[in-house]
């Protein structure tokens, strides 16, 4: 009967240990799942951030470069003067029209 009680006495020692390192697993996983929600938010700040930074680079870009149509092209050498006042016709518009300074 003595042995029994032992054994029980042991089996719960053994039992209680293994509830105390289960608790203290726990306690890691939840500080590891409280981390890794903390890095997925800023991840999801610094996309956002990025996407920001990438939208204004393209529209900085794009501000820079005019298209004209309807100007014809001369592919001649001979005419070449012609292409000379074109240019200067449309740095006329940008500079009156269009208000941009030193086009």
């Amino acid at each position: 009967m003595e042995v029994k009680f032992k054994d029980i006495d042991r089996s719960r020692e053994y039992d209680s240990k293994n509830i105390d390192e289960i608790k203290k697993k726990h306690s890691e996983f939840d500080a590891l799942k409280a981390n890794i929600r903390q890095i997925e938010e800023q991840q999801k700040t610094l996309n956002t951030e990025v996407r920001h930074d990438i939208t204004d680079i393209k529209s900085r870009s794009m501000r820079d470069n005019l298209l004209f149509f309807g100007i014809p092209e001369v592919r001649d050498s001979e005419n070449r003067e012609k292409d000379s006042d074109y240019v200067d016709k449309v740095l006329h518009i940008i500079e009156t029209k269009m208000g941009i300074e030193s086009a």
